[in-house]
């Protein structure tokens, strides 16, 4: 075995050292076949990191990188087609077929590799049209017969096509996008539902725009004239949310009451509709139906009915979320946006068979030779066919993992079910074997297209207790300062049930977010209570820094008289797992303490109302002076003992502190206490999510799944609580442009 091992990494050396040989062709530099690898690899790797980066590297990163393969990916492929050219003006040797193929394979992977992933980075240049025309201009003086001429130009063709058409489908989709947009804000305008003819249950008189409104755009804006829900019948192939409820028959085994998954097929359509209302925020389009009582609910009485868990409402809006970040950050809206990719996903298929027919052409080719040049210098090849095919081998992966990525997708889930519900009124065989079919791929597709990246986790930051040296038994380790942890279900619970709290419709002298937020200790005097009314959104996020330091030295108080440590293991995990030897956990405990650290890591993002910039200066700020003052405790009742001791002082930390004490002595009962801090909070964030700016939200979308902040936005928007923030990218700040 030692042999065998020691020979193979001998071999490897060897094949190593035979590609960075010196090479005449390059005039003493390293061989034209060691630069071909090293572009494939550079091109491979900008593709990996595009593809998956964004789930675990920050977008500063991901955006520095992008531009950086972007401008040493072109250099490179330019670079190498240039020392091709004066080894093949001589016209002869077989050898020189390689370089032939290896340009015309270099120029197809660098546009695939900038138009087929999932992420969008920096839009297609001249400069991948002009690399196209350079190889196609290599290869017209080849010599090669026609076996391996013939799969290069079919090559070289369905690039120069693909560019081409998607330059136009990118045209095109931007005027789509743009024109949808103020067709439903105008289709929305006319109150297509009221609170007579709305049943959120049934979706009856919720004409949503789903599919196919492109093709009765006139017919759309000509029933604005018509009393709503009675004179305007929409045409049968125009798909709207009722459509998709009320066409299904009763006992249809897909879309029926008979079927147990029917709503998880249906909320697809209810996601897709949601998404093409809410990107209007983006761009700053009217919300006419914003105060249309049949609007709120849609929210309070249909994506929220079901009270156990509110698993459907986040599953509806992870679906609508997925949309606005491939519409923001993805190629997905150009792709659809003349309906399922069929053209695209063929020229694919062309290319994929075009490589395997490559790989056929090059295998009565030396691997390894060298000959002259016209200038008399010499070029080598060591391992022509082992680095064309391995080339070959990973062009046809991406073309495959392009298809993967728009038919495993929920946008062909959307076509597949618009299609299914277009066929229901036909009649006849066919119309019955094509139901069949889009049946069957329907589940299929349902069944193994996976959900988004958010898997319903939020961040956790503690300033507090951030700053604090802890102990464990036998060691001294300092926490972890952001922690990803499962969203509990109490604390959904809690959150959608504040939202739904606001339901206009059960309770008129409460339908208003602010006053809701304001009677979160309604009747009680604290200091922040009243701060709360002032102007401005930094002064709101002093108030939350107040309550937030206030609410981790609750929780200290709470540890040290309800538990045996008298400290967490881990303040960013479970936090009722603290609780041992059979105590009670306060009702509300891990709500408040998992909103208050979620707070303070969207102010830490700058997902906030106010100027990321400013934000971010508030915040560490505060977060200097809990180092400064805090970091030489070690136990968390040094740290209460030592903020309580200078409650009286102007700062921050202090006056959270008097605040802490102040709730503490009003509320004497930890169960009474727990509650009302997690109906704050609840609260609090609901505004926070509300009021922060629809280009913030857009900028988070990026990446790893949306933040739970967006997921309430998105809700409260539907519901139709705006907030006080404008529209789009109005008023972004540098420190939130930079994000994008």
């Amino acid at each position: 075995m030692a042999i065998d091992l020691t020979e193979f990494l001998v071999s490897i050396g060897k094949t190593v050292w035979n590609i960075i040989r010196l090479d005449g062709t390059t005039h003493r530099g390293r061989s034209v076949e060691l630069w071909v690898v090293l572009t494939t690899v550079l091109l491979l790797a900008n593709f990996a990191v595009d593809s998956f980066g964004a789930r675990f590297f920050p977008k500063w990163f991901m955006k520095a990188t992008g531009e950086f393969f972007v401008i040493l990916n072109a250099s490179s492929v330019t670079y190498t087609l240039g020392l091709m050219e004066p080894s093949m003006k001589q016209g002869g040797g077989a050898l020189s077929n390689f370089f032939h193929v290896w340009a015309v394979l270099i120029v197809t992977m660098q546009y695939s590799v900038q138009v087929g992933r999932p992420i969008k980075g920096k839009e297609l240049t001249l400069v991948d049209l002009i690399s196209s025309v350079w190889a196609a201009n290599l290869l017209r003086r080849s010599s090669a017969g026609l076996k391996i001429r013939l799969p290069l130009c079919l090559i070289l063709s369905l690039n120069v096509l693909r560019i081409v058409r998607y330059y136009l489908d990118s045209i095109r989709a931007a005027d789509a996008t743009a024109h949808n947009m103020k067709l439903v804000s105008d289709y929305m305008a006319s109150s297509r539902h009221t609170a007579a003819n709305a049943r959120p249950d049934t979706m009856a008189g919720y004409r949503y725009l789903v599919h196919g409104e492109e093709e009765h755009e006139m017919e759309i804006l000509r029933s604005k004239d018509a009393t709503p829900g009675k004179d305007w019948v929409p045409p049968e192939d125009l798909i709207t949310l009722e459509t998709v409820w009320t066409r299904p028959h009763t006992e249809d085994k897909l879309l029926g009451k008979n079927s147990n998954d029917r709503h998880k097929y249906k909320d697809v359509c209810l996601s897709f509709a949601l998404y093409k209302m809410l990107r209007r925020r983006f761009f700053g389009f009217p919300i006419p139906e914003a105060n249309n009582c049949g609007t709120s609910e849609l929210v309070f009485k249909g994506i929220l009915e079901e009270t156990d868990d509110y698993e459907r409402a986040f599953r509806v809006t992870e679906v609508e979320l997925s949309f606005l970040g491939d519409f923001s950050y993805g190629k997905h809206a150009v792709v659809f946006a003349a309906g399922f990719p069929v053209v695209r996903l063929l020229l694919s298929v062309l290319m994929i068979v075009s490589l395997v027919y490559t790989v056929y052409a090059i295998r009565d080719i030396p691997s390894a030779g060298t000959y002259a040049t016209a200038d008399e210098q010499l070029a080598r090849v060591t391992h022509g066919v082992g680095v064309t095919r391995w080339i070959i081998a990973i062009i046809t992966y991406r073309e495959l993992w392009e298809i993967r990525i728009y038919v495993w997708s929920q946008w062909t889930r959307v076509v597949i079910i618009c299609h299914y519900v277009r066929l229901l009124p036909q009649q006849g065989c066919i119309s019955m074997l094509k139901r069949l079919v889009m049946e069957k791929a329907a589940r299929f597709l349902f069944r193994h297209v996976g959900r988004s990246c958010w898997n319903q986790e939020i961040q956790q930051y503690n300033l507090i207790l951030e700053s604090v040296n802890w102990r464990d038994d036998d060691k001294m380790k300092l926490r972890t300062r952001v922690k990803n942890v499962k969203l509990q279900a109490e604390v959904k619970k809690a959150l959608l049930g504040s939202l739904k709290a606001l339901d206009p419709t059960l309770n008129l002298q409460h339908g208003s977010l602010g006053s809701y937020l304001q009677r979160a200790f309604q009747g009680d005097h604290c200091i922040a209570i009243e701060s709360i009314h002032g102007q401005g959104e930094t002064h709101k996020i002093l108030v939350w820094l107040l309550w937030h330091v206030a609410t981790g030295l609750c929780q200290i108080k709470l540890l040290e008289t309800h538990t045996t440590t008298g400290q967490p293991k881990s303040v960013y995990c479970d936090p009722g797992s603290e609780f041992v030897g059979g105590t009670r956990r306060p009702e509300g405990y891990v709500t408040a303490m998992s909103l208050s650290n979620y707070c303070a890591y969207l102010v830490s993002r700058a997902l906030v109302p106010d100027n990321g910039l400013v934000a971010k200066k508030v915040f560490d700020a505060v977060r200097c002076e809990a180092r400064e003052k805090l970091t030489s405790h070690e136990k968390p009742m040094e740290v209460y003992d030592a903020l309580m001791a200078r409650a009286k002082l102007p700062s921050i930390l202090n006056i959270g502190a008097e605040l802490s004490k102040e709730v503490q002595s009003a509320y004497g009962d930890p169960q009474t206490l727990w509650a009302q801090l997690a109906k704050f909070w609840a609260g609090y964030l609901l505004h926070l999510s509300a009021n922060t700016r629809a280009g913030k939200h857009q900028i988070h979308l990026q990446g790893g799944g949306a933040e739970l902040a967006t997921h309430l936005w998105a809700l409260l928007s539907h519901a139709g609580f705006l907030g006080n923030i404008a529209h789009g990218h109005q008023m972004l700040d540098p420190e939130d442009l930079g994000e994008a």
